[in-house]
């Protein structure tokens, strides 16, 4: 799913064509940190269903200034611009979808997340994602906890097949987790929010859960919580 974000961000400020590059066999845009210091954090953004690069990449001016951002295309084209992570079934009001091609998206993000941080020479890693990137965010840091200091979930959900396997351990107990949703969600409705506040407490992770009044999209408020939690890490 695309991400709705209001106008003012497109109105108010514009963002110049940056250059493509490439890890993991994952193309990226990046911008660079603004504040420069010694192991500067990186903050991964993942687009949603049928979206692109681009889309979460209008964000990155927004965010804390010490954060070099990157956003990811996701490696399964559905058609010209647009991308997902796995591919997905609506037809009948419920998500069907090929955990096997999820998995495969997990594991080359996480072998992305290793080279970025021989790369950009970081141990920090934070990943944002949205809709189904949302839930590559979830499934990477439930898996792999040692490989992010955070995610920030944006209108998404938990794969049952991730929440049934993963246990509570001492790294998840250090993972911080931002959970944002729209309390008018018509695509990834707020019960999914709600059922992720319940599996991120039963994992004991440091989390911060937040409802809006929005459909399925970044609001404004929404937007500004996300700068002033990154901002707290």
């Amino acid at each position: 799913m695309h991400t709705f974000l209001f106008a003012f961000i497109f109105s108010m400020f514009s963002v110049s064509t940056p250059q493509t590059n490439t890890l993991a066999g994952l193309t990226y845009l990046v911008k660079e940190p603004v504040t420069k210091s010694d192991d500067e954090p990186l903050l991964i953004m993942l687009h949603g269903y049928g979206s692109n690069a681009q889309d979460l990449f209008g964000l990155a001016q927004f965010m804390p200034t010490r954060y070099r951002v990157i956003s990811i295309q996701a490696p399964i084209t559905l058609a010209k611009g647009t991308y997902a992570w796995y591919h997905l079934d609506m037809a009948d009001g419920k998500p069907k979808y090929s955990f096997a091609e999820a998995e495969t998206s997990r594991k080359q993000i996480a072998q992305f997340i290793d080279e970025a941080k021989v790369k950009y020479k970081t141990k920090q890693v934070h990943l944002l994602g949205f809709s189904q990137g949302a839930i590559m965010s979830y499934s990477v840091a439930f898996k792999q906890p040692e490989k992010v200091k955070s995610i920030t979930a944006l209108s998404g959900r938990v794969l049952q097949e991730v929440s049934s396997a993963v246990k509570p351990n001492n790294q998840l107990q250090q993972l911080n987790v931002f959970i944002g949703h729209g309390k008018n969600d018509n695509i990834l409705p707020v019960s999914y929010g709600k059922e992720a506040l319940g599996i991120c407490t039963r994992l004991n992770v440091k989390l911060s859960y937040n409802e809006y009044d929005m459909a399925h999209e970044i609001s404004r408020q929404e937007l500004n919580d996300i700068v002033y939690w990154l901002n707290g890490l």
